[in-house]
């Protein structure tokens, strides 16, 4: 072998050992919000989640979610959802949301294309709430199914006491994206509870 196929051949070793350790670093990397350190280096309560898994396809389910700004369509609670900037998905993307007497302003601060996204509620009229990141993750299960998680970690006046509330919120959220995408009915408040039953 040649001094030069030698070199050559070191050369293209060595930039896909790179790619190999940058792909596992980034894989590593992944900031999910029900980590104890994500918890601990953003100062909340607790952190809380709900897994579901949809009888829909991934691109499905990831088109719905990633455009946030409608999710007042299946979101009971909400009364009013727009995007705030021209971007209506993907990192730095904000929206508006209006929760009963109370609202809040979001951005997106981690984005992971067909994966997940964080969101923060960086301005909070809302009195209970003192910080607050939910994150929404699909995976492909194949055969035309999703898993799909919903997490909100949290800090609030008596955020462990509280905790159940959360619980059960992010639980009948992720219940209403389910149950949105396979039937095409929107839930509503008077009518989650009976939606969330149906798959319980």
């Amino acid at each position: 072998m040649s001094k030069k196929t030698a070199m050559r051949q070191k050369i293209i070793f060595t930039a896909l050992s790179l790619i190999i350790l940058t792909s596992t670093t980034m894989a590593q990397n992944v900031y999910h919000v029900t980590q104890t350190k994500f918890i601990t280096d953003h100062n909340l309560s607790a952190a809380v989640s709900n897994t579901v898994v949809i009888n829909k396809p991934i691109n499905e389910v990831w088109e719905l979610i990633s455009n946030w700004g409608d999710a007042y369509i299946y979101t009971p609670g909400l009364d009013k959802s727009y995007c705030t900037t021209d971007s209506k998905n993907g990192l730095a993307s904000k929206r508006h949301c209006d929760i009963g007497k109370g609202s809040v302003e979001e951005s997106i601060v981690a984005y992971e294309d067909m994966s997940y996204f964080i969101l923060e509620v960086y301005q909070i009229d809302m009195p209970m709430i003192k910080k607050l990141f939910a994150e929404f993750e699909v995976t492909d299960l194949g055969e035309g199914k999703t898993k799909f998680t919903l997490s909100m970690a949290y800090k609030m006046p008596l955020g462990k006491i509280m905790k159940g509330k959360i619980k059960n919120n992010v639980t009948t959220n992720s219940y209403a994206i389910k149950h949105y995408l396979e039937t095409g009915d929107a839930q509503t408040s008077k009518n989650a509870k009976k939606i969330k039953q149906l798959y319980l």
